[in-house]
């Protein structure tokens, strides 16, 4: 009889959990075969009939269609992004299957946040490896070298807009250094022949290598490598034309300097030139980010401060 009460306290909280999941997922089916039918038919064919794609594509819907779903509610059932953030909600590693699914969405022009759905999928791909307890970490490097290296260019190739080329790459960079996939070869190699030869545009180039610095805190290599990379940029000033410079990027650095916390360090001042530049990046450790893009300040920006 103990035996059983004690079974019963166990499997108890799991069940519920499994109910809530189930409840969830319909709720996620019935928005999007009553709003988005295209996409839910999709969805249900054999290739992608599973949760991960469901909930990939509700993040690429625009959530103020439907108030009850922008309130985490739709039909009553009510509705939680975080369910996939609990060991007990496994995904497996399927990114391919997320870019053929993009793929097939633009293909038969469904009118979905495409960006956000990539994004979703990648967080998640990030989740399911961290959770996979039979990965080795050699096993879950090696994943993420190969995989790291398809995400990036799949950015490149299949969108357009600089700015949402620029997040999603600064949130691959951000999964893979969680995922401690950041070492003197790989970073190089990635930078080298992944990233700046296909950034045609150098101001994209400058954002994503202010953006990446945030990460340099793991070893003096990695350091040395981003500054290497920096410095090969095309930094000239253009005739009549604001210039994308070092002077842009340390403008870029000051601007965040502002925000840092400093507690933390204990110091403040002013990066003046090229030489501060490089102490300051060898030194700092931990640049606080809320969104590369918008710490990014615009030509017209950096117009007025040289006028006052």
């Amino acid at each position: 009889m103990i035996k059983l009460i004690v079974l019963a306290m166990f499997l108890l909280p799991n069940l519920l959990i499994a109910e809530d999941y189930l409840k969830e997922k319909d709720a996620i089916r019935v928005y999007l075969k009553k709003n988005h039918k295209i996409a839910y038919n999709l969805c249900m064919q054999e290739k992608y009939n599973n949760w991960f794609i469901l909930y990939t594509t509700i993040q690429g819907i625009n959530k103020s269609e439907v108030k009850q779903f922008q309130n985490g509610e739709y039909n009553g059932v009510k509705f939680d992004s975080s369910i996939l953030l609990s060991p007990n909600r496994y995904i497996p590693f399927q990114m391919n299957v997320a870019r053929d699914f993009i793929d097939d969405l633009n293909k038969l022009n469904v009118k979905l946040k495409l960006d956000k759905i990539y994004e979703a999928a990648m967080a998640m791909n990030n989740y399911s490896l961290l959770l996979d307890k039979k990965l080795s970490d050699d096993e879950c490097f090696e994943l993420y070298q190969i995989e790291s290296k398809k995400s990036f260019d799949y950015i490149i190739t299949k969108f357009n807009d600089q700015k949402t080329v620029m997040w999603l790459l600064y949130s691959q960079f951000l999964i893979c250094a969680r995922i401690r996939l950041i070492n003197k070869n790989h970073l190089k190699d990635l930078i080298n022949k992944y990233l700046y030869p296909k950034l045609k545009d150098d101001e994209l180039k400058i954002r994503f290598f202010v953006s990446t610095i945030r990460f340099v805190d793991y070893n003096e290599n990695t350091r040395k490598i981003l500054i290497k990379s920096a410095s090969k940029l095309k930094l000239e000033k253009k005739e009549n034309d604001d210039p994308v410079s070092f002077d842009v990027a340390i403008s870029v650095l000051n601007e965040l300097f502002e925000r840092f916390n400093e507690s933390r360090s204990g110091q403040h001042g002013i990066i003046k030139n090229k030489s501060d530049f490089i102490t300051f990046v060898k030194s700092y450790k931990y640049i606080q980010f809320k969104d590369p893009i918008g710490f990014y300040p615009s030509k017209l920006e950096l117009k007025k401060k040289k006028n006052k």
